[in-house]
């Protein structure tokens, strides 16, 4: 099981909120959009590569989307809204067993 950190909740709420394959810049810009700050090349990659291997995404041709696990979380995130933002983070970082540094 992967050691997740906060950033990682933050990039796969990115691609939650994108709805869509997104790219590492479409990320990044989603990412500001939800926390108004720009992730570093370390967050972006450091969270692609584990939540890739724990299962939440995948990268296609167009570039990065949830896989079956991400969608399920996506799923049950439905009921929260931009109004909720902090609950969104929270939730995912729970779902990630964030580590608190």
């Amino acid at each position: 099981m992967a050691d997740f950190v906060w950033s990682d909740a933050w990039v796969l709420l990115a691609l939650i909120w994108a709805r869509k394959p997104v790219g590492r810049k479409g990320i990044v810009a989603t990412g500001d959009f939800l926390n108004h700050a720009i992730m570093n090349d370390s967050e972006l990659e450091g969270g692609l590569r584990r939540l890739q291997s724990a299962g939440y995404i995948v990268e296609t041709k167009t570039g990065f989307d949830l896989a079956a696990k991400g969608r399920r979380l996506s799923d049950s995130l439905a009921q929260l809204t931009m109004a909720n933002l902090l609950e969104l983070f929270t939730a995912v970082e729970e779902q990630l067993a964030v580590k608190n540094s």
